[in-house]
C-alpha cells in the first residue's frame, strides 16, 4: 500500500509540468500517465482524467470512436479500453459506456454521449485497486421500470470477503447522470470464496428487479440468489433463496454445504437445502469413504424437526418427529429416543431452548 501510496509524488509533477508546458509534444504521454499514476494510487480522480482524455481525443483531435480501443493500447499498453453501446435517449446521437481497464487491476467506467454539438463524458465509477485482483462487470437494463436503462457496475470482493460490496447503480435518463442509492441493509454472508456477479431480471410481473447470483460449492451446487426492488427512492431488499443441485455421484460433500450453511446462512437456508437432499439422503460413503450410519436419515430428520421448531414451524417440526417414530430407518437408532425426550419437554412455544 505503501508503495502505490507514493505514485502521488509522481502525480506532483506531471501536473506541475502539465501547467507548465501545456504546448509540448510530450503533454499527450504525460496525461496517460498521469491517469494511470492516479489509479495506482486509488484516487478516484483517474476516472475522471480518462473521461477528459477521451472526450478531448474525440472532439479536437480528429480521433473516431471506432478507432478509440486500438489508439488506448497505443498509448498506454498496460491498459484496454472496451466499448459498450447501449439505447440512446432522443437528443443524442449515440451513447456508449467505454470500460477502460488496467488487466487484473480493476478498471473506470465512462458514460460518453454524442450530441450534435459534441461528445461528453461522464465518469461513473473508479474501481482500480492494484493491491488485490479486481473485476469490474458492467450489465444495462431497467430497473426502475420507468423505459429507461440503468447502468450497473459491480467490482469483485477482496480475498476473504464474507459479503459482496454493493454495486454502483446510475440512472442514464440525464445528463449528468445520476446515481441511484440503496436503502441501508446488511445482506446474508456469502461464503469465503464467490463472485459479486449482478443482474437485471424481469419477473412475472413484469417488472425489472436486480439480482445477485452466484453458484458455490462445486461438488454440491448451491445457487444462491439475493432480490432487490426500487421503491420510486432506492433498491430495498426483499428475498433470498438458495437452490441446491446435487451431483448424485457427489452427494456426499452436500454435507459440507449443510454444515456451512447452518453456521453462516442460518435457519431458514438449511431447511431449503436439507429438504432438496431429503429424498436422496444418505450417501453410501462419507467423503472420507466410510459407509454412512444405518440412522443417518433419522439423524437428518431430527436435525429438520429441530430446525422447524426452532423457526416456529411446530406443525412441520412434530410431523418430521413423528416420522422417525413410526417409520425410524434403523429401529434400534438413538433418535428415536432423542425425539421423545424432546417431546415430552415441548409443551408450548417458550420449551424450545428447555427441549433443546
Amino acid at each position: 500500500a505503501g508503495y502505490y501510496a507514493a505514485y502521488r509524488y509522481a502525480v506532483l509533477v506531471q501536473q506541475e509540468s502539465l501547467l507548465r508546458f501545456a504546448n509540448t509534444p510530450f503533454a499527450q504521454q504525460w496525461l496517460w500517465r498521469l491517469a494511470y499514476n492516479l489509479a495506482q494510487m486509488g484516487d478516484p480522480r483517474a476516472s475522471q482524467q480518462y473521461a477528459l482524455i477521451i472526450s478531448d481525443q474525440l472532439n479536437h483531435q480528429h480521433l473516431r470512436l471506432d478507432e478509440l480501443e486500438q489508439w488506448g493500447l497505443s498509448q498506454e499498453p498496460t491498459m484496454d479500453i472496451e466499448l459498450i453501446p447501449i439505447r440512446s435517449q432522443p437528443g443524442i446521437m449515440s451513447s456508449v459506456l467505454i470500460k477502460v481497464g488496467a488487466q487484473e487491476h480493476g478498471a473506470a467506467v465512462i458514460w460518453l454521449v454524442e450530441t450534435p454539438q459534441k461528445y461528453e463524458s461522464y465518469a461513473l465509477s473508479n474501481d482500480f485497486d492494484f493491491l488485490h485482483p479486481t473485476d469490474v462487470d458492467i450489465s444495462v437494463g431497467d430497473l426502475t421500470n420507468d423505459g429507461i436503462d440503468e447502468v450497473i457496475i459491480s467490482r469483485s470482493p477482496v480475498p476473504g470477503a464474507m459479503k459482496y460490496p454493493l454495486p454502483q447503480i446510475f440512472s442514464l435518463s440525464q445528463t449528468p447522470p445520476i446515481e441511484l442509492s440503496f436503502n441501508p441493509v446488511n445482506p446474508p454472508e456469502i461464503g469465503p470464496n464467490f463472485r459479486n456477479h449482478w443482474l437485471p431480471i424481469t419477473e412475472k410481473d413484469g417488472q425489472t428487479r436486480l439480482q445477485f447470483i452466484d453458484t458455490l460449492f462445486p461438488p454440491c451446487p448451491v445457487i444462491v440468489k439475493h432480490l432487490y426492488t426500487w421503491n420510486g427512492k432506492a433498491f430495498e431488499w426483499l428475498d433470498v433463496s438458495y437452490e441446491v443441485q446435487p451431483i448424485p455421484a457427489l452427494l456426499n460433500y452436500c454435507e459440507i454445504v449443510v454444515s456451512h450453511s447452518i453456521q453462516v446462512w442460518g435457519l431458514q437456508a438449511t431447511i431449503q437445502i436439507m429438504e432438496k437432499l431429503l429424498p436422496l439422503w444418505p450417501p453410501q460413503t462419507t467423503t472420507e469413504g466410510n459407509p454412512y450410519p444405518s440412522d443417518a436419515l433419522d439423524e437428518w430428520r431430527y436435525r429438520l424437526g429441530l430446525y422447524h421448531a426452532l423457526m416456529g414451524n411446530y406443525t412441520t417440526s412434530e410431523g418430521y418427529f413423528n416420522g422417525i417414530l413410526t417409520n425410524p430407518a434403523n429401529p434400534t437408532t438413538p433418535w428415536v429416543a432423542a425425539v421423545k425426550q424432546f417431546l415430552q419437554d415441548f409443551r408450548e412455544p417458550k420449551d424450545i431452548y428447555v427441549s433443546c
